[in-house]
């Protein structure tokens, strides 16, 4: 019986519009690490109508991508959302 196939983790970095870079480690097709601002965010897939779409167990953090831009929400004091869209830096 073969053994089953490894996925290797995938890193992505983005440069947001608020200057901040971020990279995304995609950890095969249900797990990926945001890291923004020095700190690394656990997210999970969820369901999304297009591109990919990734959320913290608490719902405070939401990545999503599709082609070579992505947005990130979070949750400020007091129940404010901030948005973020990103731009895909090139491979080195």
């Amino acid at each position: 019986m073969p053994a089953a196939a490894v996925m290797e983790d995938h890193v992505i970095r983005y440069q947001c519009d608020d200057g901040r870079n971020v990279e995304v480690t995609l950890k095969g097709t249900e797990r990926a690490a945001l890291k923004i601002n020095g700190a690394v965010a656990e997210l999970r897939a969820v369901r999304a109508a297009s591109g990919a779409k990734y959320e913290s167990a608490d719902k405070g953090l939401v990545f999503w991508s599709k082609g070579g831009e992505a947005t990130i929400e979070t949750m400020a004091a007091a129940g404010r959302k901030i948005r973020m869209t990103c731009g895909q830096l090139a491979k080195e």
